[in-house]
């Protein structure tokens, strides 16, 4: 997850309507390139569909186990220019299929628009739909929950956090609700809170506050990673079960500011702001491996493959006043540290750039190939509306001596990806 980011900067979606008449995005490529893709886009022209009644009239339905080789796209469409009021759209890339999930009549008229963040559970069951960013209320927006049997959407709880406050645990249908630091070593100590969401009874289990909490990220088997700033910038890490006491994991010498553990717990890759490191579970036999980066402006996401063999890492960092040169970054590293470099974006102001990433959205269901999202501009000066005006996936099959880009998915100009997903089953 992106630990560096504050949560009162939440980026707010400005949509663009384009639709064809039967609700199909347009369609995928197989296209490949070295350099994240240089295939000309597909267009959307026609005008938006009759498909709010058809969203009125049913639920999305199950979600059944198949074997998926591309996932699935969640997308946002605005009812108009200046409401922020919008649909969400799900586009199954393996079967090349497109259908409304939620129209915006469904939203209670407390939600504050428009949506900024969507998260998926791993099952598909149900989507954690994050409101806009409401500064009176603390800088951040509230978590409401949609479930695809019902059709029903609740409110997770009233405390405003921004869109790193939700993860879903890997397991499928319950939510992490956190209010940490976000990896941001505050002055002085920073009390944070602790929640799981079962959407089901529609519970929130307050497991309490956690003083000095830095990070909280969901772990295997229903447990929860946390990491807590002790003296002198030290770290402690803990593994929260979701009932039961806490343990101490190990102890660092250095702030973690972004930590990931694999699917099965026996190790971690995480960074301590100096250096990038692989250990075991108890924070020994640690390797280091590095990734030359600026620690200004840093975010970084990190994610394990299924098997636990490998991990992405991806760094996103800025430089330059007021820091307009961005440039990208995805490293995969085993967990013997052996880590080499994927690719890289530079992002350079009123530069020509062929391909800019956004995030790292996750892995191919055959484990060695990792999906990244981003946008292309073809050598063109970029427009200061642009930023999420194209929505492009990308997969890198890191198992090959020389991983080249294969872009799987080319949204169209206008349409908007906020979620990339795969569902193994139910």
């Amino acid at each position: 997850m992106d630990v560096l980011a504050t949560r009162s900067t939440m980026k707010v979606i400005v949509l663009v309507v384009a639709t064809a008449a039967t609700m199909l995005l347009p369609g995928c490529t197989d296209r490949t390139s070295a350099g994240g893709g240089n295939t000309h886009p597909q267009q959307a022209t026609s005008s938006r569909p009759n498909d709010v009644e058809a969203a009125e009239s049913g639920t999305g339905g199950e979600v059944t186990a198949h074997a998926a080789k591309l996932g699935r796209v969640l997308l946002l469409k605005p009812t108009d220019n200046s409401s922020g009021r919008m649909d969400v759209f799900e586009r199954n890339l393996d079967t090349d299929s497109s259908k409304l999930l939620i129209s915006y009549k469904s939203f209670p008229e407390t939600f504050v628009w428009p949506v900024v963040a969507i998260k998926p559970s791993p099952n598909g069951a149900y989507l954690a739909l994050i409101e806009s960013v409401d500064a009176l209320r603390g800088g951040g927006g509230r978590c409401w929950i949609w479930e695809r049997k019902t059709g029903r959407i609740s409110k997770v709880n009233d405390d405003p956090l921004g869109d790193q406050g939700f993860d879903w645990l890997p397991d499928r249908n319950r939510l992490l609700v956190h209010d940490d630091a976000g990896g941001i070593p505050w002055e002085g100590t920073y009390d944070g809170s602790i929640a799981i969401y079962d959407p089901a009874p529609r519970k929130l289990n307050r497991l309490g506050s956690v003083k000095g909490l830095i990070l909280a990220i969901p772990a295997g088997k229903g447990n929860i990673v946390e990491v807590v700033l002790t003296k002198g910038d030290k770290s402690s890490v803990y593994l929260q079960p979701g009932a039961g006491e806490r343990r101490l994991l190990f102890q660092w010498p250095r702030l973690i500011s972004s930590i990931a553990q694999s699917p099965d717990g026996s190790h971690f890759v995480f960074f301590d702001l100096d250096n990038y490191y692989v250990t075991d579970a108890r924070g020994r036999n640690s390797k280091s491996f590095k990734i030359p980066v600026v620690r200004e402006n840093l975010n970084t996401t990190i994610k394990f493959n299924k098997s636990g063999t490998r991990a992405a890492v991806f760094t996103d960092y800025s430089t330059g006043e007021p820091h307009i040169n961005n440039t990208q970054q995805l490293w995969v590293t085993d967990i013997a540290g052996h880590a080499r470099r994927i690719a890289k974006w530079e992002e350079l102001f009123q530069g020509q750039d062929l391909a800019t990433a956004r995030a790292l959205e996750g892995w191919l269901p055959d484990d060695r190939s990792v999906v990244i999202s981003g946008e292309l501009y073809y050598g063109m000066e970029k427009p200061a509306d642009t930023e999420h005006d194209w929505y492009k996936l990308w997969g890198y099959d890191v198992s090959l001596g020389n991983a080249k880009s294969n872009q799987f998915f080319d949204s169209g100009k206008g349409w908007y990806g906020v979620a990339w997903y795969s569902i193994t089953g139910n």
